[in-house]
């Protein structure tokens, strides 16, 4: 699905610019990423699974309806950092940034923590 944002108005050149919700999803990822303690949760089957990675973006689910955007996402968070306000935070910088980057307005932002994660000697573990 691509979100046409704007149609030029100048007489000799037509045409509009589209932005994919792949566009959008992944520049909200990066977004999310940047909040200082906010990662991708990890892999689970089973009950099985990877710990968080801070070092990769965490999932996000974008559906645009009406020419917005409405973002769940999925994402570990480091411990101590208070979930709620971490959570809060990259609410608020999607919120802000990513109709700045991407001129898609943002409805709203969903945020599930799925993992905590501490360190522990350098080394982390799922709280």
């Amino acid at each position: 699905m691509t979100i046409l944002l704007q149609t030029l108005s100048h007489p000799k050149v037509g045409g509009g610019i589209h932005v994919s919700a792949r566009v959008v999803e992944r520049t909200a990822a990066q977004l999310a990423m940047s909040v200082p303690g906010v990662g991708a949760p990890g892999t689970q089957v089973m009950g099985v699974g990877r710990e968080a990675d801070f070092d990769k973006r965490p999932r996000l689910q974008t559906h645009i309806d009406g020419g917005r955007a409405f973002l769940t996402i999925d994402c570990a968070v480091e411990y101590p950092r208070p979930i709620g306000v971490t959570a809060e935070k990259v609410r608020q910088v999607l919120t802000d940034r990513l109709t700045e980057l991407t001129g898609v307005p943002v409805a709203r932002v969903d945020v599930r923590v799925r993992r905590v994660v501490a360190h522990l000697d350098g080394t982390r573990s799922v709280v």
